[in-house]
């Protein structure tokens, strides 16, 4: 097993490519955090998953949230070794001058200010223990966007 006794926190991992990764890291043995917007959907991916996985409810978009994920981490298996930003989402798709400013919003702190906000938490502590490994999921729509 690939990923033993190595300690993860999936974002956006209650559902979709999130879901997928948390059960293949499990496989590999892995202990998990399903870090997810939706609290229900997250504990039952938990559930589902076994007793290597935790459940935390988070908005990366805030850092108050992102800042209760790391507490929810420390006090469940410390430090993460990995981090995977999968969390992400996006508006209507429609032509720009019909998105409205707080659509644009939510979308960019969701899916570039996580990152930022991760990073910021996780990475001091990372240091300290000398290891840490960050990966960022995106899609493929920001290198080819879909027309109207």
């Amino acid at each position: 097993m690939r990923l033993e006794n190595k300690r993860a926190i999936i974002t956006g991992a209650a559902s979709g490519f999130g879901a997928g990764i948390a059960k293949k890291f499990i496989e590999e043995g892995a202990k998990v955090i399903v870090a997810d917007l939706n609290e229900e959907m997250a504990h039952k991916a938990a559930i589902d998953l076994g007793d290597r996985a935790h459940a935390c409810s988070v908005d990366v978009s805030k850092s108050e949230s992102v800042a209760k994920l790391k507490d929810f981490s420390l006090s469940h298996f410390g430090i993460p070794d990995i981090i995977i930003n999968n969390a992400g989402i996006t508006h209507t798709p429609d032509a720009l001058e019909n998105i409205v400013e707080d659509d644009f919003d939510r979308v960019f702190f969701v899916n570039c200010k996580s990152v930022y906000l991760m990073a910021r938490l996780f990475v001091p502590d990372m240091k300290k223990q000398k290891s840490g490994v960050f990966l960022n999921v995106a899609s493929t729509a920001g290198v080819s966007p879909r027309p109207n």
